[in-house]
């Protein structure tokens, strides 16, 4: 499990590093900012003084102190089959293409 700080000095340094987490995880590249740490570990307890948000995928869950643990295979997730749709092709106007249909082997 991944958890991302961050700890912005002022709002303007929490909007910047907002919008530099954005266009890392965008591009994938590592965080280069001094306000934003990350780690990796199975389980993770959180304190702070004062006590602080909790915020998990989006949502307010309550406030610190606070333990998570990553729990294997208990997330099961379900996907719709979704029939394969054939791409159509479009090549007409491209200049200098040519195109080549090989046999598979």
């Amino acid at each position: 499990m991944d958890l991302t700080i961050v700890a912005p000095e002022s709002k303007t340094s929490a909007i910047a590093a907002t919008l530099h987490l954005f266009q890392t995880a965008s591009s994938g590249t590592p965080v280069e900012r001094d306000d934003i740490g990350y780690l990796r570990a199975k389980q993770f307890k959180i304190t702070t003084e004062p006590p602080q948000k909790v915020v998990v995928d989006g949502e307010i869950v309550g406030t610190t102190p606070v333990e998570i643990k990553c729990l294997p295979a208990s997330l099961k997730v379900f996907v719709p089959f979704v029939k394969e749709e054939i791409p159509s092709e479009k090549l007409d106007g491209l200049p200098n293409l040519t195109v080549e249909i090989k046999d598979s082997p």
